[in-house]
């Protein structure tokens, strides 16, 4: 079964944007409560590659 990722949206400006900034090259581990998160770019799928 696929899930759908959910998608929250970033404003400009924002700590989060900062922390986006740095993925951009390279990912980046976040953690909370020792708990780690791997922040990467995500590229988009072409739907029109394979046409």
């Amino acid at each position: 079964m696929i899930v759908e990722l959910k998608r929250i949206r970033v404003s400009p400006g924002s700590e989060i944007a900062a922390l986006l900034e740095e993925a951009t090259d390279t990912p980046v581990l976040l953690e909370k409560d020792g708990r780690l998160y791997r922040l990467a770019v995500e590229e988009q799928e072409d739907i029109w590659a394979d046409l």
